[in-house]
Formats: structure tokens, C-alpha cells, sequence
């Protein structure tokens, strides 16, 4: 029987229906291509990412965001880090977050000190001078380290950033082939190091804070003292100079001062001193005051008080915040004040809620003083704000000699530890730009001897809202180095073993054989 001569040869109809098969697709694989590449490139350009962790170390807070979007001109950051650096990664992922948020106005280059020996010779022609044992960033407005000043000498323009001043460690591991290991991160202090050297590269001159030194101020057992810290904290966060001042009734305050600091004083002001400090400098020229006043030479100081109560209003009264607190089965008196900051002033609105401990003595501050500028209408009135305030059972008592306190319960509202007090703006607040802005502390101690993370950001705030740095009043603070664990109990792990090994291989199965029964029909 012959075959059939039709069913040797395929329809013409068949060929053409594969080839339309193959044709679709090879373009929905071409299409699937452009797509995925589309969308990676779309990803690489406009991106979003949430920092989910507790300290909110893998974002930028809105001061460097406000501070780089401001730029309008090119800064050059050359990053010598070493690329076996354990925190390397970590300063790669942040430099990107800082790339972003300038808008291409950073240029970024990363050098190795260790594999390129020919960048760093190049670094040290332009500042020989320079010394790479550590990591470090350096901050320029030229591809170079060095310009020309007038008179035509090439002089270092650059700002630095070392790794001591971006990461603070714990103690160095010794091993026993004495081999030295890094001590483990406790703080992360990249974002304040870095806009603060990023500001001082970008401003045409130093703000410069002068503390009075010659009417003393107290000394810390470690033979650090406040000035000292003030001086340390101001130069690592915000490039701030900060330098001694002897005021005496035939000096004026120098006229490079931003802001003049009374670092609790134990030796009164003279008349024409007061008048100096306030009258000529703060009111006159619009400079800025912090005023720390110690309970302990409270009666050694009847000008300077007498002063800021007659004509701003406000009071440092001769009392002592106290509490009482029950310590090993007895009832003892404390002086050491637990305060929180309040959200009225932007001196405090980054820090509002959170908590600092005042060590030592405090006396409370009355701002409802009857007396200079209390009318609003006038243009010399003195805006008075609480900037912190002691909470949590403690009042103010002037029998604090007395061993056995008591309570008084109308004395625990509103108990002022610090103000603000701003004169010169009256009642709108668009003309605050030029006004006379100081902050009274009623402790001495509160930068000795060794502040807290929010004393230190209080301090920088008080000074960056004095000398009317606006931007710079948002507060970067340190990021802990916390360890992030999840402890899963035997009822939510019995839980979590049946979900991965029974239910989502069990879902997978089900959907397989719903797939595979209307494939095969």
C-alpha cells in the first residue's frame, strides 16, 4: 500500500505557525532584556533606601543632607583608606549616601596607602607634612591639597578628617605573637566628623570662641578641665577655634569672637567688665553668650547675677535642685539632676525628650521676673525660653544644708536647669537674624569632666545658635555600635520550623500540581 504523498511533506500552514511561535519568542526574551536592563538602570539613577537599623547608622541626618544640597561649588574628598580596613565597607556605603545627596558636586577619589605608593607620593608633594598611619579623609575645594594666597605662596587649603575622629574604639587586642588587633567600634562618629570639616571647607573664615579664663572656672580630677573638653568636642564636630580670653576693665572683647563662653566663674565681674560683655558685645554687636553659672560661688558672684536679673529678667536663684533617693536600705539626699529638654527653642529640638544627668550641684533659673523687657512691642525685649528642665521627683529647696529636706510639691513644676534668651527680634520671628542670643546654665559642672554624648550636642547647639548658625543647629550626634538580637522562644520556633519545612514547601507542591494539570490539558 503506498503511502500517502500528503503525509510526507508538512503543511505549509504547520511551518509558518512555528516560525510565528519562534518569532514571539524571541521577541518577548529581547522584550524581557530591555526591560530588566531598563529597570537597573532606572534603579542605579533614582534610588530609595530606609535605614531600619536601631541607631540609624546606614542614613544621613537632615543637617548633612541640608549642608550638601547647599553646595554651589565642587568639593574634592580624597579618601585614603586602607582597603583591608574593617571599616572600609562601611565608609564606602556613607561616602556613597554623601555622593547622592550633593548632586555630583562631590568628587571622590579612593586612594590605598598600602597598594598605590605612587597617589600617596603625589599627596605628599602637595603637603609634605602629611603622614598616612591612619585613615583619613581629605577635603578640598581643588583637585590639589594646596592654592596660592596673595602674595602668590602655595599654602594648604585642605580640611582632614582622621579615623580616631570618625570611629571610637574600645582598648586594642594584644595577641600572643603580639600581633595588635583593633578594639571593637563603639561609637560611629563619620557623619559629625566629616560635615563638620565639609562646613569649615566651604566657609570663607573661622568662627572663633573665646572662653574667659581669667576669672577661673573649675578643674577636673584627670586634670582635664571644661574648657578643654569644650574645645575638643567643638574642633571634632564643628572646626570651631576656640581660645582664651582675659577680660579686664581696659580690654574689649576681640572682634573675631562669634560667641564668648563664662565658663562657671569664681571671681566676680567689675562694672565696666559687665558692660563690656553685655552692653558693648552682646547687645551692640549682636554676639553670642553662654553663661554657666556653679551654685558653689554663687555668692562670690552678686555683680553678674545682680546683672542678667535687672536687665534681661532672668534669675539664678540661691537654691539646689534635690531629691531624695532610697541607696543601700537608706534615704539619702542627691544632687546630681536628671533633666530633660524641651522642645521650645531650636537649641533643644533635636535633643527634645531625651535625657542628661547634671553632676554636681544646680540652682534653678526663674524666667517670669518682673522687670527689663517684658513688653513685647519693644524691640529691645528679652525672649526667655526653658531649654532643659530636672524631672522625675527632684525640687528646688534653699534650706539645701539641711540633711533632711522636705518636699514640696508645688516646687517640682517647671524646675529651669537652662534658657535661652534672645533680645532684639520683639514679637516677629522673621527678624531673628539679628538679634542678641545667649544660654544660662545653672550648673557648672555640666562640660566637666566628662560631658555626655547630649551635654557635648547641647554645648554645640548653644554656640551654633548664638553666632546664628542656623544650619548647623540640628545636632549630628554619634551612632552606638549595638549588637541586634532576636530571641525567639519554643512556642514562635515551633511556629517558624513547621512554616519553612511543612507549609511553604507544602504551598510549593500544590501550586506545581495545579500548573502541571492545565499544562497537560
Amino acid at each position: 500500500m503506498a503511502d500517502d504523498p500528503e503525509s510526507t511533506f508538512p503543511k505549509p500552514q504547520s511551518s509558518i505557525r512555528r516560525f510565528r511561535i519562534g518569532l514571539n519568542v524571541l521577541v518577548q526574551i529581547t522584550l524581557a532584556v530591555v526591560i530588566v536592563a531598563l529597570v537597573n538602570w532606572l534603579s542605579c539613577q533614582k534610588y530609595a533606601q530606609w535605614d531600619r537599623s536601631a541607631s540609624k547608622r546606614y542614613s544621613l541626618g537632615p543637617q548633612t543632607t541640608q549642608v550638601l544640597s547647599d553646595l554651589s561649588e565642587d568639593l574634592y574628598l580624597t579618601m585614603a583608606f586602607g582597603r583591608g580596613s574593617d571599616v572600609y565597607p562601611y565608609t564606602q556605603r556613607i561616602i556613597g549616601l554623601y555622593e547622592q545627596a550633593a548632586n555630583g558636586r562631590l568628587k571622590v577619589r579612593w586612594v590605598d596607602p598600602l597598594r598605590d605608593p605612587a597617589a600617596i607620593a603625589e599627596l605628599r608633594n602637595q603637603d609634605p607634612k602629611l603622614i598616612f598611619e591612619q585613615n583619613k579623609i581629605l577635603i578640598s575645594k581643588s583637585e590639589k591639597l594646596n592654592g596660592t594666597n596673595g602674595d602668590g605662596k602655595e599654602v594648604s587649603t585642605y580640611e582632614m578628617v582622621t579615623e580616631k575622629d570618625m570611629f571610637q574604639r574600645g582598648k586594642t587586642v594584644m595577641f600572643r605573637n603580639a600581633t595588635p588587633r583593633p578594639g571593637k567600634i563603639l561609637n560611629y562618629r563619620i557623619e559629625s566628623a566629616l560635615t563638620s570639616a565639609i562646613v569649615a571647607a566651604i566657609e570663607e573664615k573661622k568662627e572663633v570662641a573665646y572662653i574667659v579664663a581669667s576669672k577661673g572656672f573649675p578643674q577636673s580630677i584627670s586634670g582635664r578641665d571644661a574648657a578643654m573638653e569644650i574645645r575638643d568636642i567643638a574642633a571634632i564636630k564643628q572646626n570651631l577655634l576656640v581660645k582664651p580670653f582675659t577680660i579686664t576693665p581696659n580690654t574689649t572683647v576681640p572682634e573675631d569672637a562669634s560667641v564668648v563662653i563664662l565658663l562657671a566663674p569664681s571671681v566676680d565681674f567689675t562694672g565696666a567688665e559687665l558692660k563690656q560683655l553685655f552692653r558693648d558685645y552682646w547687645e551692640e554687636r549682636k554676639g553670642g553668650l553662654i553663661v554657666l553659672i556653679d551654685p558653689l560661688k554663687y555668692r562670690a558672684l552678686p555683680n553678674l547675677i545682680g546683672y542678667l536679673e535687672k536687665n534681661y529678667g532672668v534669675r539664678v536663684e540661691n537654691d539646689r535642685i534635690l531629691a531624695m533617693r532610697v541607696r543601700g536600705g537608706r534615704t539619702i539626699k542627691v544632687s546630681e539632676v536628671e533633666s530633660v529638654y524641651m522642645p521650645e527653642s531650636p537649641v533643644t529640638e533635636s535633643l527634645f525628650g531625651r535625657t542628661t544627668t547634671l553632676p554636681g550641684q544646680t540652682s534653678s533659673i526663674n524666667i517670669n521676673v518682673a522687670g527689663a523687657g517684658d513688653d513685647p512691642m519693644s524691640p529691645s525685649s528679652a525672649d526667655k525660653k526653658p531649654l532643659l528642665i530636672a524631672y522625675n521627683d527632684f525640687w528646688k529647696e534653699r534650706n539645701f544644708r539641711d540633711q533632711n529636706p522636705v518636699s514640696d510639691p508645688r516646687e517640682k513644676m517647671d524646675v529651669n536647669v537652662a534658657v535661652s534668651v534672645e533680645r532684639g527680634a520683639g514679637i516677629n520671628q522673621d527678624l531673628r537674624l539679628n538679634s542678641s542670643r545667649m544660654v544660662v546654665v545653672g550648673n557648672g559642672n555640666f562640660m566637666d569632666p566628662s560631658p555626655t554624648q547630649e551635654s557635648a550636642e547641647f554645648m554645640l547647639n548653644s554656640i551654633n545658635w548664638a553666632t546664628d548658625r542656623e544650619e548647623l543647629v540640628v545636632g549630628i550626634g554619634s551612632q552606638g555600635a549595638s549588637d541586634f538580637r532576636v530571641e525567639v522562644g519554643e512556642r514562635p520556633f515551633t511556629k517558624l520550623e513547621r512554616m519553612s519545612l511543612r507549609y511553604v514547601p507544602g504551598l510549593a507542591f500544590l501550586i506545581g500540581l495545579v500548573v502541571a494539570f492545565f499544562r497537560r490539558r
